[in-house]
């Protein structure tokens, strides 16, 4: 445990520290309506420690008119349409359909190398593949709430991140309210990952660093 310690401080700061630039990739074994608060809470702590955040929706479809990033490889919009700017100077995107990988990654390759970070609420597809190759290069956050039915969704996205051999940094957020039950999950996924799935996690990150982000 005492190593699973040091993770879990090393993790949230990492996570959290400023400046940071680059693809930060969060896959959620919960409900949509609880990752899309604690996406935008994430946005806005790395926002408030100096980062400059860009949170692009990499679910969901751009609503009322919004053109999509994937428009703006197109050439059907400008990025600067495709962009709506919210409270505390974070920007957000929304992905669309990808017809062009390559390009749509050559621009959010652009992104990081402006200083920004990039963070995508992603999901894995039905044959457990990311929205775009390039997030498995970045880093990679798997949230779940300690629900048994999360635990199985987490684990399941662990094995499916093994079959990608992610290049990437990969993380273990766990949300549960309770410390006592977060940390017995947090010690178990870390097993598993190691033990079972020959997964390199390199951090994993406190409960509560989510309580006071």
């Amino acid at each position: 445990m005492a190593n699973l310690s040091i993770d879990q401080a090393a993790g949230l700061r990492r996570l959290h520290a400023a400046p940071q630039r680059g693809l930060c990739t969060v896959l959620s074994a919960d409900a949509d309506a609880d990752k899309a608060a604690l996406m935008h809470k994430l946005a806005a702590s790395m926002r408030r420690r100096g980062s400059a955040v860009t949170l692009l929706d990499a679910r969901g479809s751009a609503t009322s008119g919004q053109p999509s990033l994937a428009d703006v490889v197109a050439g059907r919009a400008t990025l600067e349409s495709a962009t709506v700017t919210g409270a505390g100077d974070i920007k957000y995107l929304v992905l669309g359909e990808v017809s062009a990988p390559a390009a749509t990654e050559a621009l959010l390759r652009q992104f990081a190398d402006r200083g920004a970070r990039v963070l995508v609420d992603a999901a894995l597809d039905s044959k457990g593949c990311l929205p775009l190759p390039l997030l498995s290069e970045g880093e990679i956050v798997v949230q779940l709430s300690g629900s048994p039915d999360s635990i199985k969704q987490a684990y399941a996205m662990l094995k499916a991140l093994q079959v990608l051999r992610i290049s990437g940094s990969l993380s273990i957020l766990v949300t549960a309210d309770d410390p006592t039950r977060a940390q017995k999950i947090h010690a178990n996924l870390f097993q598993a990952a190691s033990r079972y799935l020959a997964l390199s996690v390199k951090s994993i990150i406190a409960p509560q660093g989510v309580r006071h982000v």
